[in-house]
């Protein structure tokens, strides 16, 4: 019954249905659409209340269907945009900007990835550090993502990279310049230090969660966190070149010599 009402858009019944119990989760037989699947096709006129109504009592915007699609990404493959991103929008607007990218990132579709980037309008350093902190979770987690988004993030974040070696590629002179070039020591200061933090972490995980005296504890996920920490401490290694490598275990040790440092 629920599904009959959500696809005629009887706002109504759909909530008299689920302040009745009904499994708001619930898929149909076919094709294992859930409701929000079903939202997506629902009567225009009460198709965005549909959608916030079902969002806000927990319908499940991950759910797959029979073709392995999220009611978001149905949505796209009928060329039905607007529906999209009014998902998408629903979806995220109470979730920190955090743990959003790093649902759309795990959930691969560039093109609702694109939606999110453009609702949350976020300060671009900002946006980077979000971005490099929910991929490298995924990465450490040996999350597979699909290969268009992992391109696409591997190419964002090498152009940061890049940008953040050669100083944004040069900057013009006078007192602005000077502004342009102190924002961009802040910007590497920033990076540098959620690196060390991801050291830290990956360090305290391994020490924590396998045995020291055992050779043999080791397992992909063990091998998966040394490479991460390798990778961190050789970026930090070519952003401080006045640092040596075999210093940077006392960054990690002292938070006082870190900020010493940085």
């Amino acid at each position: 019954m629920l599904f009959e009402a959500v696809q005629c858009g009887d706002l109504e019944r759909v909530r008299y249905l689920l302040d009745g119990g009904a499994d708001i989760n619930a898929r149909d037989d076919k094709f294992f659409n859930t409701a929000l699947h079903r939202a997506v096709f629902a009567r225009q006129h009460r198709r965005t209340e549909l959608i916030e109504l079902l969002v806000a009592r927990g319908a499940d915007c991950n759910a797959l269907n029979k073709k392995r699609l999220t009611a978001s990404e149905l949505a796209l493959e009928n060329h039905l945009e607007e529906v999209a991103q009014q998902l998408i929008r629903c979806e995220t607007e109470h979730l920190d900007d955090h743990l959003a990218y790093y649902l759309l990132i795990r959930r691969g579709n560039l093109q609702l990835f694109e939606y999110l980037i453009a609702l949350k309008r976020l300060r671009y350093e900002e946006e980077i550090l979000i971005i490099a902190k929910a991929y490298g979770e995924l990465r450490l987690k040996n999350v597979p993502l699909k290969e268009p988004m992992e391109s696409y993030l591997n190419e964002i974040l090498i152009n940061h990279d890049y940008w953040l070696r050669n100083e944004g590629g040069g900057g013009g002179g006078g007192g602005s310049g000077s502004t342009v070039r102190r924002r961009r020591r802040q910007l590497r200061r920033a990076e540098n230090v959620r690196r060390l933090q991801a050291i830290v972490e990956c360090v305290r995980e391994l020490c924590g969660g396998y045995d020291t005296h055992n050779l043999m504890d080791v397992d992909s996920l063990f091998l998966l966190r040394l490479s991460h920490i390798l990778e961190n401490l050789l970026f930090v290694r070519n952003h401080y070149r006045q640092l040596p490598l075999h210093h940077v275990e006392f960054c990690i040790e002292d938070p006082g010599m870190r900020q010493k440092y940085l």
